[in-house]
């Protein structure tokens, strides 16, 4: 879920503000790329999210991660933008770079969760052993930064 890239191209979101950030700080002071994946690792997580013949108990569903995402990209996007905002407003002390780089980072952290628990919510159920696979993990330049690093291929938004 690179919410950025995604949300703006796929989605139609714009981060309002964001050429102002970028016209403020030169390209060394922030991260190349920040992402935030989503990943419910079972060899029959993709299975689940895919198959829409499947059938499943009430309030659970297939595309529990692609339904959240698109649902609430305009709230993730306007809570990163908020955090932007935010660091923009009053830095205090400090290199800007390095403030806005970290609001950066703890916003695409919350966002991550957030689809996290949302797709928790409707994720198919039966044992609950899919729904407890859930891990959300955020890389700033390929580094992981937080959560678990993603295993396979099963079932992720990225």
């Amino acid at each position: 879920m690179a919410i950025a890239g995604q949300a703006r191209g796929k989605y139609g979101i714009e981060f309002r503000g964001m050429a102002e950030l970028m016209g403020k700080l030169s390209p060394r002071d922030v991260p190349d790329q920040i992402e935030g994946e989503v990943r419910f690792n079972t060899p029959y997580a993709l299975a689940q999210h895919e198959r829409l013949d499947y059938q499943h108990k009430e309030g659970r569903k297939a595309k529990y991660l692609e339904g959240p995402l698109k649902e609430n990209a305009d709230q993730y996007a306007e809570h990163l933008g908020s955090r932007l905002r935010g660091a923009l407003r009053g830095p205090g002390p400090g290199n800007i770079g390095e403030i806005v780089a970290a609001a950066a980072r703890r916003g695409m952290i919350e966002v991550t969760e957030n689809l996290l628990s949302d797709a928790q919510k409707i994720v198919p159920h039966d044992e609950g052993t899919l729904e407890a696979t859930g891990t959300a993990t955020v890389y700033v330049d390929g580094r992981r930064v937080s959560g678990q690093a993603g295993q396979g291929q099963a079932g992720s938004a990225t």
